[in-house]
């Protein structure tokens, strides 16, 4: 087996949640197709229901370790695959996953300067549930300007 094929193999088939990564996979494929694709009215319809947050409560030790389980999916399947998976590919994918498995959460759209000689604009896009964030990171320097909960 040749080395690119043998990495795609144990990266899909040799981890403790094989469903998870070949779901993953399934997901920012669609995602970023949605991206791409669709205009911005169209591609709300896809991430969740307008204006809501999610629940507050801390999760329980299964969802927590869930959330690190996706969190970290999540972020190793966008970093593989050969499409452009930016962060709000990975908070859709996250988005999808949590809500799959019953965790709800929160896309967060948001906006900052860009703080450099251009101060130019720039957008991201997190997920977070209940006290913690899925993915995204540091999202505190940016202002949400939309919510989507599932």
């Amino acid at each position: 087996m040749s080395n690119a094929i043998s990495l795609v193999y144990n990266f899909i088939f040799k981890t403790k949640r094989r469903g998870l990564t070949v779901k993953t996979i399934f997901y920012a494929a669609v995602a970023r197709y949605r991206v791409f694709f669709y205009p911005g009215n169209r591609l709300h319809r896809y991430l969740g229901k307008h204006g809501g947050e999610s629940e507050a409560a801390m999760p329980d030790d299964d969802q927590k370790r869930l959330m690190f389980y996706v969190s970290d999916k999540v972020k190793r399947v966008a970093n593989r695959v050969p499409w452009e998976s930016k962060c709000l590919v990975q908070a859709m994918v996250a988005q999808r996953l949590l809500r799959d498995y019953g965790v709800g959460s929160t896309l967060y759209l948001g906006v900052a300067r860009s703080g450099d000689a251009d101060n130019k604009m720039i957008a991201h896009a997190w997920v977070r549930s209940g006290p913690y964030n899925i993915c995204g990171g540091a999202s505190e320097k940016y202002a949400a300007v939309a919510k989507f909960t599932m």
